[in-house]
């Protein structure tokens, strides 16, 4: 897929989505892996804006408001040292929806992380953070459905070796198929548009 004309960095304005190729470690590296995100980019985390350069994201070990410039800081660099983030907007949205998302959105601060991304309500991984609170904002009706979760390695069809010793770990099957969430797959809604991107993404 050819490299595609983008809008350069933007400051994000409340509601907001920023998604990003964090610096590799094992755990995101494995998310990397099975789904590709808005223009086949290596996409494995999202936030969303609430105020100006102020975000909320879940994160272990729990969710928490963070600087735009520190989200920033943890993007996996490009070629020439910027981060690879972008800023994408929830289409045809009003303000009163919006004011929704970012109340909603106050609810889950210094809630436990999710680490197995099983179905819940009291804990939270990044992206069923965005799907839940653009729930609420539009009435109870998803911007973002949810989607199977998946553990397998897109070019084996397998568990992949990382999924199957994280969950053993925990004492746990791994739970394939059961509803859920990806960043990578929500950036390719179409109810976002594209307004701002920082650094040169990674195409899968």
């Amino acid at each position: 897929m050819p490299y595609p004309k983008l809008p350069g960095p933007c400051p994000p304005i409340p509601g907001d989505l920023l998604f990003l190729h964090t610096r590799d470690e094992p755990r995101m590296a494995a998310v990397s892996r099975i789904f590709s995100g808005v223009h086949n980019f290596i996409i494995n985390h999202v936030a969303l804006c609430t105020a100006e350069s102020e975000l909320v994201e879940a994160v272990p070990p729990r969710v928490r408001h963070t600087s735009l410039d520190d989200f920033l800081e943890k993007a996996h660099p490009d070629e020439e040292g910027a981060p690879r983030v972008l800023v994408c907007r929830v289409r045809n949205m009003g303000t009163e929806q919006v004011r929704t998302v970012l109340s909603r959105v106050e609810h889950y601060i210094d809630k436990p992380y999710n680490e197995t991304y099983m179905p819940s309500t009291e804990h939270w991984y990044c992206s069923s953070l965005v799907q839940d609170a653009w729930f609420h904002g539009n009435n109870g009706e998803h911007v973002f459905p949810e989607t199977p979760l998946e553990f397998r390695d897109p070019v084996t069809g397998q568990i992949m070796p990382f999924w199957k010793e994280y969950y053993q770990s925990r004492g746990m099957d791994v739970p394939q198929g059961l509803p859920g969430s990806h960043p990578a797959l929500i950036s390719r809604s179409p109810h976002l548009a594209v307004v701002g991107c920082y650094g040169n993404f990674q195409q899968k």
